[in-house]
């Protein structure tokens, strides 16, 4: 059984909730593997320097999950009957069959899983929530890797993802079409 979410709160002194703010910044990964050398090294140092410039805590949080191409598939299986019905050639449909069970058996197969990378950002009073973000942001543009700040619904999913491996199919919370 979870423990409610209140209850991963600390509590003061006068057993009130003491919540603080944060953000999260869902930042998307590079092919660190594909880089030569003299790349691996610079991305290294400047990611080196961005954590020793931070003068405020942050969480980097890794997340994996096997590729969902649910949505993709019946996109191109759309695409591919509406062309067969115009071109009169059912062989295009025969040809996605074959297409997508190579595709599903090769992610099964391989186990390929999707990384998801994300800062935490806690407030820092003294600082600000904003200038904080601020900050990262800056210092991420100069790494040249792109990122997004998540929204309310993006967050929760984000959270929910992180207990799929332990919840039942039932408890699962419901993701609206086309999101996940």
């Amino acid at each position: 059984m979870l423990k409610p979410l209140k209850s991963l709160f600390k509590k003061n002194g006068n057993d009130e909730l003491h919540l603080r703010k944060l953000a999260i910044l869902q930042v998307v990964p590079i092919n660190f593997t594909i880089r030569n050398e003299q790349e691996k090294h610079s991305i290294n140092s400047g990611f080196q320097k961005f954590l020793n410039s931070l003068d405020f805590p942050i969480q980097i949080v890794i997340g994996t999950n096997y590729i969902n191409l649910d949505s993709y598939v019946n996109g191109l299986e759309l695409r591919v009957e509406e062309l067969a019905a115009k071109t009169k050639k059912p062989i295009f449909n025969q040809h996605f069959e074959s297409y997508k069970e190579h595709l599903l058996n090769t992610i099964q197969s391989n186990s390929v899983l999707d990384r998801s990378f994300f800062i935490v950002i806690p407030e820092k009073s003294e600082i600000g929530l904003d200038v904080q973000v601020g900050v990262i942001e800056q210092q991420l543009k100069s790494l040249n890797l792109m990122f997004k700040r998540l929204n309310d619904e993006e967050l929760t999913l984000v959270i929910s993802s992180f207990f799929n491996d332990i919840l039942s199919e039932s408890d699962r919370p419901k993701t609206p079409n086309g999101v996940g």
